[in-house]
């Protein structure tokens, strides 16, 4: 039971971290009361009786609450982190931004894999140059590394992608933009 507690605990304080920037840039409410019920039950699952009384079914209970920690807690992640995505600007025209978090205290360098789907416009199977190769810019529109992973296509392009990010701010977000590849000079 007691590894399950350090993933729900730091979904949680993700969570947390990311509600706050939420409610201090006005996006959304503090779910207070959300927080306040997910933490009673983890702490309730970290109860010093493993396989004392109760047992099997007690102990049950308690990793029942540690799961739910980690998919409610993940939920209101997801939510804040979607929140703060969608309020991105995106100064590169026909571009599809790519936000990576960084819930650390800390500025972070890393690797991050993505998985991005491309629509068409005005109808999914229109990807037009996209689907001649795809480029990552920076918010200052340098060419930054990447490699495509995965890739599969019906009526829209999937694509899973891996790339550097340098500078991730402490408790914030970086923006990286797709674009269609343009031709080589040649």
């Amino acid at each position: 039971m007691w590894p399950q507690i350090i993933p729900a605990t730091a979904t949680l304080l993700a969570a947390e971290r990311f509600a706050t920037i939420n409610y201090a840039l006005g996006y959304a409410p503090y779910p207070q009361r959300e927080f306040d019920f997910l933490w009673k039950k983890l702490v309730e699952s970290m109860d010093h009786n493993h396989d004392g009384q109760g047992g099997a079914i007690g102990d049950n209970r308690k990793i029942g609450y540690e799961q739910l920690a980690v998919l409610h807690g993940g939920e209101i992640l997801r939510d804040m982190l979607r929140n703060i995505a969608e309020h991105v600007q995106v100064p590169i025209p026909n571009s599809i931004p790519i936000v990576v978090f960084n819930p650390l205290g800390w500025t972070r360098d890393d690797v991050v894999r993505a998985h991005v789907t491309l629509f068409g416009d005005p109808s999914p199977g229109n990807l037009g140059a996209f689907r001649k190769g795809v480029r990552l810019l920076d918010e200052a529109g340098n060419s930054i590394p990447v490699h495509v992973e995965e890739y599969s296509e019906n009526i829209s392009r999937a694509l899973v992608l891996v790339f550097p990010v340098r500078g991730v701010p402490s408790l914030g977000y970086k923006t990286y933009y797709l674009v269609a590849a343009s031709p080589l000079p040649g």
